[in-house]
């Protein structure tokens, strides 16, 4: 999103998909409504959908745990991670019911998205220089995004130069 009324009217369309939707919880509708209320979507709340997540997949016998971004701040890319031999399918049922949109309204909303942004701006030279470094013809005005559209998914290195540091645990 890159603006506020931007993440309104995401919030509003998810709030009618997930309306629609016979999988979702109240809980999960009820926090979607909220975050359009008071104009935010909050990690703290964020967190507590994914606990919820994660006790529904308990009551399965499937082990999971919310994983921190390392680097913290206001909207931490926080999300979860199911453990073990199961199918991811298998976690279908409860991520339906408990965060399905709740995780699509915080992680592509205004807090994450900036702070993302933010992340991206700050770590360019370091990326440029590794690119550099590994041969590919980066122009010097290059944003993150003219770096991601740079390097293909099947150059590994390429890919390793382009994950920010305190993302997902890296």
């Amino acid at each position: 999103m890159s603006d506020f009324t931007d993440q309104q009217v995401f919030l509003h369309e998810l709030i009618a998909e997930a309306a629609l939707d016979d999988r979702v919880s109240e809980s999960q509708l009820e926090t979607l409504i909220r975050w359009r209320d008071i104009d935010d979507t909050p990690n703290e709340e964020y967190r507590e959908s994914i606990r919820v997540f994660i006790g529904c997949l308990d009551l399965q016998g499937i082990d999971a745990g919310i994983v921190e971004d390392a680097r913290g701040g206001d909207y931490p890319e926080t999300t979860y991670a199911v453990y073990g031999s199961q199918p991811m399918e298998a976690s279908d049922p409860c991520m339906y019911q408990e965060i399905w949109y709740i995780d699509q309204a915080y992680q592509l909303g205004d807090g994450v998205t900036q702070t993302r942004m933010r992340r991206e701006e700050e770590y360019l030279p370091e990326a440029v220089a590794c690119l550099t470094d590994l041969g590919f013809d980066v122009p010097e005005d290059a944003t993150f995004r003219d770096l991601e559209e740079l390097v293909p998914d099947t150059d590994e290195d390429g890919t390793v130069c382009m994950l920010l540091p305190g993302r997902w645990g890296f």
